[in-house]
């Protein structure tokens, strides 16, 4: 099985970025759900943020650049 590659494009549309081949680092909420998931590229960091409703995850953002 191959992972697939998830790539993600800077606002300017200058600079991509294959954020499946970067390491990641994860936060967690205190019920230990996922919070957030990073990458930093060297240059950019890239964030995207979950939510949850009544602990079933309901929301996960696009990378957002920080």
């Amino acid at each position: 099985m191959t992972a697939s590659r998830e790539v993600v494009i800077d606002s300017s549309g200058s600079r991509s970025v294959d954020v499946s081949s970067l390491p990641h680092t994860y936060t967690y909420n205190a019920d230990g759900t996922l919070a957030t998931d990073s990458v930093t590229d060297g240059i950019l960091t890239w964030v995207k943020t979950y939510g949850y409703t009544s602990g079933k995850l309901t929301s996960e953002t696009a990378w957002v650049k920080q």
